[in-house]
């Protein structure tokens, strides 16, 4: 996995590792990217066995350590998820960890970076994966329109515990005491307020709802960038009395923050199938969110409404008439709280993820077994693909990221002075990334070759390698 970060993505790795560690697995983490660990104490609590490798490992040792917890664990399943460093080793590492069984988790795609984001490596990775489980049915036809085996893409939905109906009304009552809130609707926006959760739709929904008299109180739990220029829009607006702002929450805090609201608002561009949205629904909280990814596999009319994306102008517009019609109408968000809170109770169970996940990790176990009796994995992607090197892979890897991030100029390196101009000048040749990618998936063979031949003299010529 990348790290150890606060996020969907990463509350469905920490509900995972914690449910197949109290089935009887033994469970050993590695990070391989340097960045948020918020929640390293939060996996070191259930497994002691974590590595993370950015300070740890030079970045030049990863392929090799990653070898050694491994074959020093005796581990049977390999799970990759949204680590870019993961998928480019599996060659090197199918190649040298026989018997071992090779998948890989995707929640969504991206279609602005990477051509589709790790759904998109999944696909390039896939002659050295026995299988890939995917968030959505959504996701799993997106990989499979893109070159993706039916057979070989599975789904398997996030989980989420639901509490209650006596604690949510509990913490429901004691948090609008608090809150000075008795009989307004309150409409939460959860969630990193960056570019893709559109804080800013919200913001101008909310204020459009408020021009026409209405009475509601507005919760805003999440950190970020937008915060401020959201802020300020509210309080433009006039909204402040009846706004909170709560910044970053954990976990707990915000399951608490939407056992208290009414309609959760979530604007994003794209989403797999959302966590916060799972988590409110499972309280008895009306959803208004964005028809993108997985969303409408959760949502159903019946729970909440979804909004199509449309022209930034428009999206407001939309979103405000939703909250106007569920603020207007107690009975009706009543009723889709409770509709939604059953939906999740019979199909979103964390109980119910960690059982799937179990299964399809102890079936790819099988696959794996019945691979080692046939042709090699590897060999299905010719040769000269799988020769390409660990060490080419973090010389690609540290040429990429070097420009942005200086530890790892000084772990490749051992350099102390920022990146030169020509390290720049090097790491913006991976925009052809993609381009080498879609020569591969077209059985372009002979490219990885042409890839090792060029890179030397390359580096030699911009003063890389002395």
């Amino acid at each position: 996995m990348p790290w150890f970060a606060v996020g969907g993505s990463d509350a469905f790795n920490l509900d995972l590792v914690r449910y197949l560690s109290g089935a009887g697995w033994e469970v050993s983490i590695v990070s391989t990217l340097q960045g948020d660990e918020t929640w390293r104490s939060a996996f070191t609590a259930i497994t002691p066995d974590v590595f993370s490798l950015p300070g740890f490992v030079r970045l030049a040792d990863y392929p090799q350590f990653i070898r050694y917890v491994i074959h020093s664990r005796d581990v049977d399943v390999v799970m990759i998820t949204n680590s870019e460093m993961g998928y480019r080793l599996l060659p090197y590492l199918r190649h040298h960890c026989a018997g071992v069984a090779f998948a890989d988790f995707c929640h969504m795609e991206e279609e602005g970076w990477q051509d589709g984001g790790y759904p998109r490596m999944s696909i390039d990775a896939a002659p050295w994966l026995d299988r890939s489980i995917v968030l959505s049915e959504h996701l799993r036809q997106w990989m499979i329109e893109r070159g993706r085996r039916t057979a070989d893409v599975v789904v398997s939905p996030n989980g989420v515990a639901v509490p209650s109906v006596q604690q949510v009304a509990s913490v429901r009552a004691r948090l609008r005491r608090e809150w000075a809130v008795v009989d307004q609707p309150v409409i939460l926006f959860a969630g990193r307020l960056v570019d893709q959760k559109r804080p800013d739709v919200f913001a101008d929904a909310v204020v459009d709802v408020a021009r026409g008299g209405v009475q509601f109180t507005v919760v805003i739990a999440g950190d970020g960038p937008l915060l401020p220029t959201v802020r300020q829009r509210l309080d433009a607006a006039g909204l402040t009395p009846r706004l909170r702002v709560l910044g970053a929450v954990s976990r707990e805090m915000l399951g608490e923050v939407m056992c208290a609201s009414d309609v959760l608002c979530l604007p994003s561009k794209w989403e797999g199938i959302s966590l916060v949205v799972q988590e409110a629904m499972a309280r008895g909280v009306a959803i208004v969110t964005a028809d993108v990814g997985g969303q409408r596999e959760l949502v159903t009319a019946e729970c909440g409404i979804l909004i199509p994306p449309t022209p930034y102008g428009s999206q407001a517009v939309a979103y405000a008439e939703a909250l106007r019609t569920l603020i207007a109408d107690a009975a009706t968000r009543r009723a889709m709280g409770e509709r939604a809170r059953a939906r999740v109770s019979a199909y979103f169970r964390v109980d119910q993820m960690g059982a799937r996940m179990e299964r399809l990790l102890l079936e790819t176990l099988d696959l794996a077994s019945v691979r080692k009796v046939g042709p090699p994995t590897v060999a299905a992607a010719g040769s000269d693909s799988v020769s390409e090197s660990a060490a080419d892979v973090v010389a690609d890897l540290q040429a990429q990221y070097a420009p942005h991030w200086q530890w790892v100029a000084t772990i490749v390196a051992g350099a102390s002075r920022p990146p030169t101009l020509n390290a720049r000048a090097f790491g913006s040749l991976t925009v052809l990334e993609p381009v080498y990618r879609w020569g591969l998936r077209r059985g372009w063979t002979w490219l990885p070759a042409l890839r090792r031949r060029l890179r030397r003299p390359v580096r030699l010529l911009l003063g890389l390698d002395r």
